[in-house]
């Protein structure tokens, strides 16, 4: 069996600035979840643009402002249908919460922690022998890579020390891109003026 491994043809400036640029989607995505939060909030509350953006961005960080939105969308929504059942709009409210609510962690690390770049050693493609004696040792070649690491006295603390490669930040925008859709369906489809 043949092992094949991807090489990446790019200069290392090249990775950096990709894993770069990601991070940089992932913070524009939750830049995109909390304009989503605050029409909901305006329109839960019934305030005046200005008047709710003054209570909304004064509640400092985003999960303190989810929180808030989460309460005024509850005083909002029905609870309970004829019968008993809970409503299916604050389900529907309720699921996309606990979705932006798991993106947090993730969120977190991308804004506090560091940035460390690498060079990993991977074993060439093989080229086909020219000579009929040839070493058969693999040639090794440097590949660059980055990632967010948790740092030594943050591992303390026993949260996550897994690193954050280049495919866990697409993960993560992609995952981050979906809340920030449902949020604007729930809006339009449930909230918004008619």
């Amino acid at each position: 069996m043949v092992r094949t491994v991807r090489i990446s043809t790019k200069k290392p400036d090249e990775i950096r600035d990709e894993f770069h640029m990601m991070i940089g989607y992932c913070i524009a995505e939750w830049a995109g979840i909390d304009d989503e939060l605050f029409r909901i909030f305006q329109q839960c509350t019934g305030a005046k643009e200005k008047q709710a953006a003054i209570v909304y961005y004064r509640t400092p960080a985003l999960n303190v402002r989810l929180g808030l939105v989460d309460e005024i969308a509850r005083s909002v929504l029905p609870i309970t249908q004829p019968g008993g059942q809970i409503d299916p709009q604050l389900k529907r409210w309720t699921t996309i919460k606990k979705d932006c609510e798991n993106l947090f962690e993730t969120r977190r690390r991308i804004a506090h922690q560091p940035v460390r770049g690498q060079q990993t050693l991977v074993p060439m493609p093989p080229i086909a022998p020219n000579y009929r004696y040839m070493d058969p040792t693999p040639n090794m070649m440097s590949q660059a890579s980055f990632e967010i690491y948790t740092t030594e006295i943050e591992k303390l603390r026993g949260k996550d020390t897994t690193p954050l490669a280049l495919k866990d930040l697409q993960t993560h925008r992609k995952r981050t891109s979906e809340v920030r859709s449902q949020m604007n369906m729930f809006f339009q489809e449930v909230l918004k003026p008619t």
